[in-house]
């Protein structure tokens, strides 16, 4: 019973610390975004962009060893999605594919159909 519990203790720690690395920089803009709420459009997309590639990058570097799954690298990629940031998204897609090739030792050719796929799928939309 004991083992269950620090199983489960062991577990909530990395959801936490996967969702801390992901929530700060979008904290981070939301603060932005409220504070300079008469700024230029351009400038609020910069930052957007710089806080979607942060949280990815957290995500993706400290991620634990001897987890291999990549469930929190998708939140920055959805989050682009949501905010009609398409090509953007397509991107982040494609550097999540190209770092779980490496991750699970998958072709780059087989890398190549997947996101030929996502992009059949961003023309279609």
């Amino acid at each position: 019973m004991i083992w269950i519990i620090i199983i489960l203790v062991m577990l909530m720690e990395r959801v936490l610390f996967s969702m801390i690395l992901i929530i700060f920089p979008i904290l981070m803009y939301l603060v932005f975004s409220c504070y300079n709420a008469l700024s230029d459009k351009i400038v609020k997309r910069i930052v957007f962009i710089v806080t979607m590639i942060t949280s990815l990058y957290l995500s993706l570097m400290y991620n634990f060893e001897d987890s291999k799954l990549l469930l929190f690298c998708n939140i920055p990629i959805l989050i682009c999605y949501l905010k009609k940031e398409e090509l953007f998204g397509l991107l982040l897609s494609l550097i999540v594919i190209l770092y779980s090739s490496s991750l699970y030792d998958i072709s780059i050719y087989y890398c190549y159909k997947i996101f030929k796929l996502l992009y059949c799928i961003f023309i279609i939309i």
